[in-house]
């Protein structure tokens, strides 16, 4: 049994993963649980507060538990790399958006939020579970 803890922005993403995200991954013996980043302040998430969660949350993980997170992009505030660079597209700002985090936030258990992404937004499962496995206990 794998766990994998969504630190979400917001209500929205909170329900996307006990409704959605939850059901699906449940049959590859995923166990996903929605914890929000802020009690206060939904869909504005700075740094330091993303960065402390994911942290504790990593700090007091066990071996078969792993972390991730759901955050707009449009929410952010004080992320590295975050400003937009001339010509590029929002996929491509959000690759360098992650590569980032994935460079401050170095930890096995910590899945780049990519993986969220490309689960929600192309249908690409087996790459999270793919990566989780890779990872796993």
């Amino acid at each position: 049994m794998i766990t994998l803890t969504v630190l979400c922005e917001g209500q929205s993403e909170v329900a996307f993963v006990s409704r959605v995200l939850g059901p699906h991954l449940i049959q590859f013996q995923i166990f996903p649980k929605a914890q929000p980043l802020t009690r206060v302040n939904y869909g504005a998430v700075s740094y330091d507060t993303f960065r402390k969660a994911v942290q504790a949350e990593i700090g007091r993980s066990r071996a078969h538990e792993f972390t991730t997170t759901m955050i707009d992009l449009y929410g952010l505030r004080g992320f590295p790399d975050q400003d937009r660079q001339p010509g590029e597209t929002p996929q491509q700002r959000v690759a360098r958006i992650e590569a980032s985090m994935a460079e401050k936030l170095p930890n096995p258990r910590f899945i780049v939020p990519d993986l969220v992404a490309e689960l929600t937004e192309c249908g690409k499962h087996p790459r999270v579970v793919d990566r989780i496995s890779q990872k796993g206990p």
